[in-house]
């Protein structure tokens, strides 16, 4: 791609090549941004931008399978077995639209190991996103995983 030389001194050019100049590198540079912001923003189940994601998205696929992708190692499979809403803390300022927080439980058998971070999840209804996971309890019969979304 040709960089083209944007004069320093606006004072030296006519009024039509400032204007083509500025419109230019003012698209350039929304453009950019916007790539930015695309690639930055994290996806949730249905193509849902993560952050407005709500435990209704989940609440159906309680007791289903979802598939934890680990690097270096094989898929792991767990099965949601709670989707439990946090409730409000205090009353939200009206001009913001915030979703009620709530977490995901995951069970997997008591001798998987995950470490806590941010993994890729799919499942077959929901699609693929990524999850911040932590393993809860000391296991007994089988293995906790939460993610919170708040």
């Amino acid at each position: 791609m040709k960089k083209e030389k944007i004069v320093s001194d606006a004072s030296k050019l006519g009024r039509r090549e400032f204007l083509a100049q500025a419109s230019a590198a003012g698209a350039v540079g929304a453009v950019g941004v916007t790539a930015v912001a695309k690639s930055a923003q994290a996806i949730g189940p249905f193509g849902v931008p993560l952050e407005r994601v709500e435990s209704s998205h989940f609440e159906p696929t309680v007791g289903t399978r979802f598939r934890v992708h680990r690097e270096d190692e094989a898929p792991l499979d767990v099965a949601l077995v709670k989707c439990q809403k946090h409730g409000y803390r205090g009353a939200w300022p009206a001009h913001l639209k915030q979703r009620e927080p709530f977490s995901l439980i995951f069970s997997a058998p008591k001798d998987v190991q995950l470490e806590g971070g941010t993994y890729t999840v799919s499942h077959r209804e929901l699609g693929t996103f990524r999850l911040s996971l932590m393993p809860v309890d000391q296991p007994k019969r089988d293995a906790k995983f939460e993610a919170i979304l708040s």
